[in-house]
């Protein structure tokens, strides 16, 4: 019954973390395509790397510290 309780509350996580890490990962797209459009491409991409890395990190320590209770 615990097991099934983490991985719903898993799922639910992942669900509310993925549009954050989807919508990184396609402004860095757009940063690498377009770096004309910008004053400073390399800040154009890294603050959408960041919001991609802060998304991936925050799924992963949820699954940790769910793992560990």
């Amino acid at each position: 019954m615990v097991l099934a309780a983490r991985f719903i509350c898993c799922m639910l996580m992942h669900l509310q973390v993925e549009a954050d890490i989807r919508q990184g990962l396609k402004l860095m797209k757009y940063a690498c395509n377009h770096p004309n459009e910008f004053l400073s491409p390399f800040t154009a991409f890294m603050i959408p790397f960041m919001q991609t890395f802060g998304g991936l990190a925050a799924e992963i320590a949820c699954i940790v510290y769910l793992c560990t209770i």
